[in-house]
């Protein structure tokens, strides 16, 4: 069974706040949630609701947010959970396949992204490890159509520093690793 040490010195288990635009969507991660041992689904919100006091109220440790939500202002809001709650640990599921969203969103405070169309094992993957104190990227992240993902030159115009983040997690294939001092990877990928 998955567990962490909390303040208290007691094992807990993640607690999961979802918020997804679509109640299909919540029900079925809260079936998935409470499926998997170790794992406590807390409850979970769409976009119209408010999500900030739920939070607030239920104390969870992970929250996982659709990206996709028709009102949402995803970073933004990501920025706000981040900087109302510095220690909850935030896990994007997201739809689009880029590297540069990949980016914005830990730049704005996500520990994790993961796609939609991965699987229920890269999910918990991803909760276990932030939930850990590690940042986790999805596996399928940078490949489109089945393409190996390809890497920036050094110093190409217009493009992002080399090696950034997200780009050395691409080219090594590794999907989590340890978030440094200054936000920045540490320590190598960990796997999972």
């Amino acid at each position: 069974m998955d567990m962490h040490i909390g303040e208290s010195g007691v094992k807990s288990k993640p607690r999961i706040f979802v918020i997804a635009e679509h109640a299909v969507l919540r029900d079925g991660l809260r079936a998935l949630l409470n499926q998997e041992l170790g794992m406590e689904w807390v409850g979970g919100a769409n976009a119209d609701t408010n999500f900030f006091h739920l939070i607030d109220q239920l104390h969870p440790n992970v929250v996982l947010i659709d990206t996709s939500l028709p009102h949402f202002l995803g970073i933004e809001d990501i920025r706000a959970i981040r900087h109302r709650h510095r220690d909850i640990k935030i896990v994007a599921l997201a739809v689009r396949n880029t590297e540069q969203d990949a980016r914005a969103t830990l730049d704005a405070g996500a520990d994790g992204y993961i796609l939609k169309q991965d699987t229920r094992r890269e999910l918990f993957a991803a909760i276990r490890n932030v939930e850990r104190g590690k940042i986790y990227l999805s596996p399928s992240l940078g490949r489109e159509a089945g393409a190996e993902p390809r890497g920036r030159a050094a110093g190409s115009r217009g493009a992002p520093p080399p090696l950034d983040i997200v780009s050395d997690c691409i080219l090594e294939g590794s999907q989590a690793w340890e978030r440094g001092p200054s936000g920045g990877k540490r320590n190598g990928p960990t796997g999972h």
